[in-house]
């Protein structure tokens, strides 16, 4: 069984994957044009120091308004929405998301991320490379110490 069929085997079960994005830019963009073709996930959240370049970058790769015009996180999950933020711990903090993509291209700042995740018992999935690099094997080490997955992104990425 593959990821996707796991991922059609959720929705049909009526349940997804609840993902907080963390940086809206190149790379978070990318994934988020796929997201509304994948079954089972639901972007509950996304995290950008720039509120309109997310707005913008949502509109640009096609997504309707109506989709990112979620009022919190408790509104996104009722309306199965996205709300855009510029706070990541609002985010990391939130029990309602499973998983951090971690999509920023800082590194320092990436490893931040991981660690306050990892703390808030959160799996990442981890987009900025740079980070990995320079840290990889104890973000790892961490993520094992509190019990959850820390992954790369598949794609691009090594």
């Amino acid at each position: 069984m593959n990821l996707y069929t796991k991922l059609q085997a959720l929705a049909s079960n009526g349940q997804h994957i609840r993902i907080g994005m963390i940086g809206a830019g190149k790379f978070g963009t990318m994934f988020l044009a796929q997201a509304p073709k994948l079954c089972g996930i639901h972007v509950v959240a996304i995290c950008e120091l720039d509120v309109s370049k997310a707005t913008s970058n949502l509109a640009f790769i096609g997504w309707p308004q109506d989709q990112f015009s979620a009022t919190s996180i408790d509104d996104a999950i009722k309306h199965h929405t996205s709300f855009i933020t510029d706070d990541s711990q609002l985010i990391i903090d939130s029990p309602f998301i499973d998983i951090i993509v971690e999509c920023t291209g800082n590194p320092l700042v990436a490893a931040a991320h991981a660690l306050a995740s990892f703390a808030a018992k959160k799996h990442v999935i981890n987009a900025t490379v740079e980070a990995d690099a320079f840290c990889g094997p104890g973000l790892a080490a961490s993520a094992r110490e509190e019990g959850v997955i820390y992954s790369m992104a598949f794609g691009d990425q090594p």
